[in-house]
């Protein structure tokens, strides 16, 4: 009786353990997806400020152009 509770105790614990190494996996892949989008995220910015920059200094150079006439 004891052993019957023993073994499916231990059944229970290797079931878990496998349960908990795929979940581990799993982690693995979303930290190493996570970076890689942190990348790609940070490019977006930079090439978003780059882009925000360059419409204004060409209002600038209009605005300049315009004083000049």
């Amino acid at each position: 009786m004891v052993d019957d509770k023993v073994t499916k105790i231990d059944h229970r614990v290797g079931q878990l353990d496998q349960r908990v190494g795929q979940l581990y996996q799993q982690v693995g892949g979303v930290e190493s997806d996570l970076d890689f989008i942190k990348g790609e995220l940070a490019l977006i910015r930079h090439n978003q400020v780059t882009r925000e920059e360059f419409k204004f200094l060409e209002t600038r150079v209009l605005r300049l152009e315009k004083q000049r006439r």
